[in-house]
């Protein structure tokens, strides 16, 4: 018995040490790994897979390099595109939020090295403005926040009963919606 939980000890000994000294070069492989998938995904107009992948990488923003932390930017702009286009603004909401927090982040902790990968990733795609996308999509936001914000003031007192006099539950008004367009 003592010899099966020695055992045990050393195998999980073992495999706690394999899996610390390993660690920092597999992720590095499996980033670069995805930074080429991703590129290859947004030269093949494959819109979910970008997004998956952009995804994925964004929750590690800190640790990807500039041109990672661009590619990854570029992925949402494609996907942003692409919601517009079939008007799925929930969609592109969603998206708008990921690129303006990737893009923070990224010049918060890099920001001569970003703001270098951005430069190198214009002068291969003129098109491409990440400050004003940036400037547009918080533009965008805030507008939608500020929305957001005021219909739910207009429906909170719609929403309260009178408790001063007695009013059927049906006569109170909780249809109002702020519909959004974003462009």
């Amino acid at each position: 018995m003592k010899k099966l939980i020695f055992t045990i000890f050393a195998l999980s000994a073992l495999a706690v040490a394999m899996t610390s000294c390993g660690g920092g070069h597999k992720s590095a492989e499996v980033t670069d790994e995805q930074t080429f998938q991703l590129s290859e995904a947004i030269r093949a107009h494959d819109y979910t897979t970008a997004s998956v992948l952009a995804d994925s990488m964004a929750l590690y923003v800190d640790d990807l390099t500039p041109d990672q932390t661009v590619t990854v930017l570029m992925a949402f702009l494609e996907v942003h595109n692409r919601a517009v286009e079939e008007g799925r603004a929930e969609d592109d909401l969603e998206t708008l939020r990921k690129f303006v927090d990737v893009y923070d982040i990224a010049l918060s902790l890099n920001p001569n090295d970003m703001r270098a990968a951005f430069r190198e990733a214009v002068s291969r795609n003129p098109e491409l403005d990440f400050e004003k996308s940036y400037s547009d999509f918080r533009h965008a936001l805030a507008e939608y926040d500020a929305l957001q914000d005021y219909g739910e003031v207009e429906q909170a007192p719609a929403a309260r009963p009178d408790t001063t006099k007695t009013t059927p539950a049906d006569s109170v008004d909780t249809s109002a919606k702020v519909s959004l367009d974003v462009d």
